[in-house]
């Protein structure tokens, strides 16, 4: 599909997603907005904001129809019904920025049945969605609190860290939330934050349970987002640092020589 047709299509779920989360009275939360403006941002055509906004207005407006939209959709995708899921759980990823209401439940039913879903098929999309935004919320947050509580061996905050953050916050959080205060509580922390750990450890192994190969990879790549908040200057994290970066290391299930491979192997792959 050529760029002009991907945006045509972005544009036409955008209004759809207007529609799906203004209220009775035609408004919508500023939840909504900022979680459209992040789906924009990470999964669209940045450079196309003002225009797929715009989109995003048109479908809030009152009288909005939705079969143009849908139409384009069905022209587009066909009949591969991923391609409708992906739009179903885009719009149902807006609406959990606040709240699911019976109103716009009702709205997704029309959309769901467009594409061919029957209401139970939707209600299942939704209740799994819901469940698994609110154990990766808990992760994430978790997993930002012990990047601070990390980076706080060092001493005061540097810029670089807080870039640092707000770059993981935008690859690893949910784009309904902002996990920068809780950067900033685990810099604030004294103890080890062991409840943190062990949401982080939980979610991985309970996550990627059924796929040894896939956790140990995921598990490797947790590791490096939590390295990678305290490698100033290229320089290997040392001391205080090091042994707050260890008990992580070994909760996740790594040896002390497994933690120097993975230290090398980041400062190797930057030369």
């Amino acid at each position: 599909m050529d760029k002009t047709k991907i945006l045509e299509c972005d544009y036409s779920v955008l209004r759809l997603a207007g529609f799906v989360s203004c209220d009775e009275q035609g408004g919508v939360s500023e939840q909504v907005v900022t979680c459209i403006r992040n789906i924009i941002n990470s999964y669209m055509d940045s450079n196309s904001m003002t225009l797929l906004i715009h989109g995003f207005k048109e479908g809030v407006r009152k009288g909005y129809k939705t079969d143009r939209d849908i139409r384009i959709l069905k022209n587009a995708y066909g009949t591969e019904i991923d391609n409708y899921l992906k739009v179903l759980s885009l719009l149902i990823t807006v609406l959990l920025a606040d709240r699911i209401t019976v109103f716009s439940r009702e709205k997704l039913y029309g959309i769901a049945a467009s594409f061919g879903l029957e209401k139970d098929e939707l209600d299942l999309l939704i209740s799994r969605m819901d469940t698994g935004r609110s154990a990766k919320h808990e992760y994430t947050r978790s997993l930002m609190t012990l990047i601070g509580w990390i980076a706080a061996a060092d001493g005061e905050m540097t810029s670089r860290q807080k870039e640092y953050a707000n770059t993981v916050i935008s690859e690893v959080g949910d784009v309904t939330s902002d996990f920068y205060g809780d950067f900033v509580h685990g810099f604030e922390l004294d103890k080890v934050p062991e409840s943190e750990i062990g949401i982080v450890c939980g979610f991985l192994s309970k996550s990627f349970e059924s796929d040894i190969q896939r956790y140990n990879n995921v598990r490797i790549g947790c590791l490096c987002l939590l390295i990678g908040g305290v490698r100033e200057d290229r320089r290997p994290p040392a001391g205080e640092t090091y042994s707050r970066l260890l008990i992580v290391a070994e909760a996740l299930g790594f040896s002390d020589n497994e933690l120097n491979a993975v230290i090398r192997h980041l400062e190797n792959s930057e030369d």
